[in-house]
């Protein structure tokens, strides 16, 4: 009965393997072939296309759900850690000077490893708390800053450390190109009096200023603006003005390049933009302060 049931077996099999040789579908494949066919694709590897596009996108997603768990639910309290982080690593960049081509080659000014402007301290603090705060700030100037702090404050007294005091101004020559809301400079509050941390002079270095108030030679009418940062310390990166969206172009790719997909978006919105190199064209401020000279602060 074992012999029996074998042969059975053996001529079960045989007459199901004809029977799915024989049958075809639509297309006339067999469906023993198209099983076969279907296993072959599942081994073939994914395109670098597919899988960068994958890769992005779940990348994506882990951004959000970071950015999301660090913003929910913010207290009174962290909000003031996150401003004395803000204030403390601005200190930390005491000493950078503002731009290499205003100093001597051969000088320790000229060699320093980093270069910071008055909007670029702000970026660079920001950039460092990026996981902190909870958001990568774009590429632009000041005038890009000021659009993203909608909160504004009527005048120093107002003022909380780690908040931003911005100045209006028309520049004196009129080749120099006009800044969006004209605005031409932007220091951070120290918390200390009306002392503010920046970079404000061509040959200087980001230092602590007795005072927000200073005298230019590069321009005038000068206003000052004063502006809450709180909306940044709950996560919030967007900007505020319908005259200005702040759209970050993308070159064009061929669409055979494993990055036509990522940059197909073109116009990214700027809360979605990585941060890049400063596109601020405004020439530096010079002059002396109001306040009489400045106290530098080396970093140590």
């Amino acid at each position: 009965w074992v012999f029996e049931d074998a042969v059975d077996t053996v001529q079960y099999q045989q007459d199901t393997d004809d029977s799915e040789q024989g049958d075809t579908d639509e297309d006339g494949m067999a469906p023993k072939k198209r099983r076969k066919k279907k296993k072959k694709e599942e081994k073939q590897p994914e395109s670098l296309q597919n899988s960068f596009e994958k890769l992005r996108i779940r990348k994506q997603r882990q951004d959000n759900l970071r950015r999301q768990r660090n913003t929910k639910g913010r207290d009174e309290q962290t909000k003031l850690r996150l401003r004395e982080m803000f204030v403390e690593r601005a200190r930390h960049y005491f000493g950078i000077p503002y731009r290499k081509k205003y100093h001597e080659p051969g000088t320790a000014e000229y060699a320093s490893p980093l270069f910071l402007d008055c909007c670029g301290l702000v970026r660079k603090v920001l950039h460092d708390l990026a996981d902190d705060l909870g958001f990568s700030i774009g590429p632009w100037n000041q005038a890009y800053m000021f659009d993203l702090l909608p909160i504004q404050l009527s005048g120093p007294e107002q003022m909380k450390h780690g908040d931003l005091v911005f100045v209006s101004a028309i520049y004196n020559n009129p080749k120099s190109k006009q800044q969006k809301h004209h605005i031409v400079h932007v220091e951070i509050w120290a918390g200390e009096e009306e002392k503010t941390i920046g970079a404000r002079w061509a040959r200087g270095k980001i230092q602590l200023h007795d005072s927000y108030q200073y005298q230019s030679t590069s321009y005038h009418n000068m206003e000052y603006h004063f502006r809450s940062i709180d909306t940044w310390l709950e996560g919030i990166c967007k900007s505020h003005c319908k005259t200005h969206p702040w759209l970050r172009k993308r070159a064009a790719r061929s669409k055979k390049s494993v990055f036509y997909a990522a940059a197909n978006d073109n116009d990214l919105p700027l809360d979605a933009v990585v941060s890049g190199a400063t596109t601020d064209s405004s020439p530096p401020p010079t002059g002396v302060p109001a306040s009489g000279p400045t106290t530098m602060a080396m970093s140590s």
